[in-house]
């Protein structure tokens, strides 16, 4: 019989030619397989990265129990900065279970001792109830004593009781006094709301380039709430005053905490 036979024909697998159909079949099958493969290799990868993360957590669990075990140990030798780090870990749950009694339990034996940073977060423990039936009269107590000791972040909290009045009768010269002395310091929140009372001439007298000076330095440490401020005060400001402010601001350096 002649004519068009089958072998070698556009039906032949194994011949030269090969239909659209088949070789699409064909590259189907291929492009299967290629991804079943990298599936798989993925699928590897994402068990193996995940075999990693859970061997860091653990080592990172160990080193935490071992971290809390040392300082646990310094603490009750009676080591006040070790007593202030175990009330951390308590607080955290750093290698061990968070504990808001124990946080302040520990914080009060460091604040005890004199320690100022102690002294300032047991006031914050008693401001906010962290641990303790909230107490404003005993957060002032100890937020001053931590004060006294020049701790910026303690005259910063002392100087906002005054300004409304919590714990404390309420007074803008108190709350210009300490807030002065924590913006000396450094505090960003301190030199925002010292420059809201040179605005306001809250216990002391109104001076917009005191005012200005002190909003651009919390606003260059990330107080996004004195740029709104600051644009409000230029309005009313004269560009030699500006520009003096600006020299202020410049000239501006901390004084160390005690």
């Amino acid at each position: 019989m002649t004519g068009v036979g089958r072998g070698g024909g556009e039906g032949d697998l194994t011949g030269e030619r090969r239909s659209e159909r088949e070789n699409a079949g064909v590259l189907k099958r291929f492009n299967y397989s290629a991804n079943v493969k990298k599936a798989s290799a993925k699928f590897a990868l994402l068990l193996a990265l995940i075999g990693l993360v859970s061997d860091m957590h653990a080592q990172q669990d160990e080193s935490d129990r071992k971290f809390f075990a040392e300082t646990k140990a310094k603490a009750e030798s009676g080591n006040a900065d070790a007593q202030l780090e175990l009330a951390r870990c308590y607080k955290n749950g750093t290698g061990v279970a968070t504990n808001e009694v124990e946080a302040l339990n520990w914080c009060r034996k460091a604040a005890e001792q004199g320690l100022a940073l102690a002294q300032n977060n047991l006031g914050t423990c008693y401001e906010k109830g962290e641990g303790v039936k909230s107490d404003m009269a005993e957060a002032v107590k100890w937020y001053r004593r931590a004060a006294d000791q020049g701790l910026a972040k303690a005259q910063c909290n002392l100087g906002l009781c005054y300004i409304v009045g919590k714990g404390v009768p309420q007074s803008d010269g108190e709350a210009a006094k300490w807030l002065g002395r924590s913006a000396e310091r450094g505090n960003a929140l301190a030199q925002l709301n010292i420059g809201v009372c040179y605005i306001n001439g809250e216990g002391v007298a109104k001076n917009k380039i005191e005012a200005h000076k002190w909003m651009s330095l919390a606003k260059a440490q990330g107080r996004a709430d004195a740029t709104k401020l600051l644009a409000d005060l230029e309005r009313d400001m004269s560009q030699q005053q500006i520009t003096e402010a600006q020299k202020r601001a410049r000239e501006f350096k901390p004084k160390p905490e005690n």
